[in-house]
């Protein structure tokens, strides 16, 4: 009878079911049968090694469950369809839906990239990924790290989706800076670029620059940031809002930031005086080095009010034109150029009367 019932669960896991579904037993130490509440079982254990298709699965131990069609895989639980490994501690997988649930220390291993949950819920049929509890993603190429509390993956589109308190953290190995990005809604591709898409209550930060927007969209390749939606950004003392603005990198420093439509720029004067340097225009764009601005530019209806500090000619300044350049030294205001229909007014350090701007 045993005997009987031995050869019937065979003939299920390599004949009876569909061909599409057929689980093929490479190899494992033991090999029983037997009844658990009126269902027929299938145990291996040791070393064990089944096939389905082009998928091999290796285990400690493989309960196959007939009536449910699933098999139940545990102990150092690997999958691997050549392009990706899947280890966990524990995996069910449905043949008939090419389905696996992996639980407990769940890594999804593909190329050098590696994500990691407590849970998984994989569709290899689709390509298709569902993570979540401590989702972790690690590429070490500029050595990237994702965080979030629920992942989908989806193969076709070439897409991770984290969300629910997402984070980016970057290293760059030629400077102390990281970068670091926090949203609700994290989105990853790596083709054609490796670009990241942030949205709702984004915030990044790298060193001392600051920005936060509705969303940002970066270029880790390009290292452009491009910041949608309320955008508004601190470097240093600088100040910067806009409706849409561009930062640019080099080696994680920001170079350049680029500000478009109603584009405003504000910094103090100093410390002490309370005074703050305004700039205002359609566009405005400033320029950094070693964290320190050089030029600020503003175009377009331009505006400004500066306090010059220069051995030569302090001052207050106001004007408008269609261009006002202020350069800086050592991070501070040294001289302005204003170009195109200027008008304003300039006032000594030393003026006694009253400043009207």
């Amino acid at each position: 009878m045993i005997r009987l019932f031995l050869l019937f669960v065979l003939f299920w896991l390599t004949g009876a079911a569909p061909r599409g579904d057929r689980i093929e037993i490479i190899h494992a130490d033991s090999n029983q049968g037997r009844m658990s509440d009126g269902e027929q079982l299938r145990i291996l254990s040791g070393n064990v090694h089944v096939r389905k298709d082009s998928l091999e699965m290796f285990c400690d131990r493989a309960v196959f469950y007939t009536r449910q069609d699933y098999v139940h895989l545990s102990g150092h639980v690997l999958i691997d369809r050549g392009t990706r490994k899947l280890r966990s501690a524990q995996l069910k997988y449905y043949p008939r839906e090419d389905l696996a649930f992996a639980f407990g220390g769940v890594r999804l291993i593909s190329g050098a990239d590696t994500l990691r949950a407590d849970e998984m819920t994989y569709d290899l049929a689709r390509d298709t990924l569902y993570a979540r509890y401590d989702v972790r993603f690690h590429s070490p190429e500029k050595g990237t790290r994702l965080f979030g509390e629920t992942a989908f993956f989806d193969r076709g589109r070439e897409y991770l989706h984290l969300y629910g308190n997402s984070r980016v953290v970057q290293k760059d190995t030629a400077s102390a800076d990281t970068l670091r990005v926090w949203s609700e809604h994290l989105y990853y591709w790596k083709k054609p670029t490796r670009q990241l898409l942030a949205r709702d209550s984004v915030r990044l930060q790298q060193g001392d620059f600051h920005a936060r927007a509705d969303s940002i969209r970066y270029d880790l390749d390009k290292e452009l940031a491009y910041l949608m939606g309320r955008p508004r950004v601190k470097t240093g003392q600088n100040i910067l809002n806009g409706d849409f603005m561009i930062a640019e990198m080099d080696s994680s420093a920001v170079r350049r930031v680029l500000v478009k439509n109603h584009a405003t720029a504000l910094s103090p004067r100093d410390s002490v005086s309370g005074d703050k340097n305004r700039l205002s225009g359609k566009e405005i764009e400033l320029f950094l080095k070693d964290k320190k601005p050089t030029l600020i530019i503003a175009r377009y209806n331009a505006g400004s009010i500066y306090f010059v500090d220069a051995e030569s000619e302090s001052g207050s300044n106001y004007a408008t034109a269609d261009s006002i350049y202020v350069y800086f030294k050592e991070g501070k205001p040294d001289s302005i150029v204003v170009t195109g229909g200027v008008q304003g007014k300039y006032y000594p350090e030393d003026y006694k009367g009253v400043r009207k701007f």
